[in-house]
């Protein structure tokens, strides 16, 4: 948990069932980063956290589930540990759940209601439980009824996709060449479950649309850290009744992503590459995709941005909400 010193086939919609959903807001904003395994979501959380740190005096918390508790911690290491991989779906969500109550009741909450202005960054929230323990055999009613007190924070879902092939080669890639990324059995998922979170993750975001962004994993991190800092900046303003129209929006979220590739152009200390070797993994990632005779990455997001088109998704990355308004 980090704060500021500062104050090949298309996908049809629909086929994972999420029952009408509450979102209220506690105050302040807060953002979930979410996404299949391999997308870039700790890195990304980074990318934000420096972000902030260095273009915002609002107060704003990035926490990680599980985890950012002692419980949460204590939690987050047992589920990685091999011995806890053939665990029923329901006591995986159970655990999520036991992390999450903490976290939210004695961080999250707290947080929003003393700072008005302040700016919650998630990776990952209650919509993983949904998404993944569903996937692999849980019961929806049960998991859904589960996270369902959980559901007033986020405000904005930050969805990175990626498809199951990339996933596939990121994890290998990890297995083969990574100290830095926590590995842990959940990385060695069959395709067929990587493929149902995958649908999961993008069945939510076509039914809850002014609520969901989506992200495309091979695009720069610090692009992405950008449209993070921009929607939580966006929201912020919409709770005190202002509206941010189109022209405004573009140009605020080029000027916030041009902020995000100076820090890491003036980046001397290192911050980023001292935990992540950004460049590294890029080179491992292509090793392992020619060793694996997978097919290229241009050729992969080609046809992920054709599912969003039958999806009605593409776009989302580019402010297709602001444009409506």
């Amino acid at each position: 948990m980090f704060t500021t010193p500062r104050s090949r086939q298309i996908i049809p919609p629909c086929r994972f069932w999420f029952p009408e959903l509450s979102f209220v807001t506690v105050m302040g904003v807060s953002i979930a980063i979410e996404g299949p395994e391999g997308a870039g979501k700790s890195l990304l959380s980074l990318l934000v956290k420096l972000h902030l740190e260095e273009t915002i005096d609002l107060p704003f918390i990035i926490t990680r589930e599980p985890g950012s508790s002692a419980l949460g911690e204590q939690i987050r290491q047992m589920l990685k540990t091999d011995i806890y991989k053939d665990l029923h779906p329901a006591t995986s969500a159970l655990l999520f759940n036991a992390s999450r109550a903490e976290l939210f009741y004695k961080v999250e909450q707290p947080f929003l209601r003393d700072n008005p202005k302040g700016i919650l960054v998630k990776d990952r929230c209650w919509l993983s439980t949904e998404a993944l323990q569903v996937a692999e055999g849980g019961d929806r009613t049960f998991i859904t009824n589960l996270t369902s007190p959980f559901k007033s924070i986020p405000d904005k879902f930050a969805i990175i996709d990626i498809p199951v092939l990339e996933t596939v080669v990121r994890m290998e890639a990890a297995f083969t060449y990574s100290s830095e990324r926590e590995i842990d059995w959940r990385d060695e998922q069959k395709q067929e479950v990587l493929f149902e979170i995958r649908k999961n993750y993008l069945d939510f975001a076509v039914q809850n649309p002014d609520k969901c962004i989506v992200l495309d994993c091979f695009d720069d991190p610090w692009v992405k850290a950008g449209r993070i800092k921009f929607e939580a900046i966006k929201t912020l303003a919409e709770q005190e009744g202002k509206i941010i129209d189109n022209r405004e929006g573009q140009e605020l979220l080029l000027r916030f992503q041009q902020e995000a590739k100076k820090i890491m152009d003036e980046d001397t200390e290192r911050k980023v590459l001292r935990i992540f070797d950004i460049e590294g993994l890029r080179r491992n990632v292509e090793k392992t995709r020619i060793k694996l005779n997978f097919p290229v990455r241009d050729e992969l997001r080609k046809k992920m941005h054709e599912e969003w088109g039958a999806l009605g998704l593409e776009g989302t990355q580019n402010l297709n909400r602001l444009e409506r308004k």
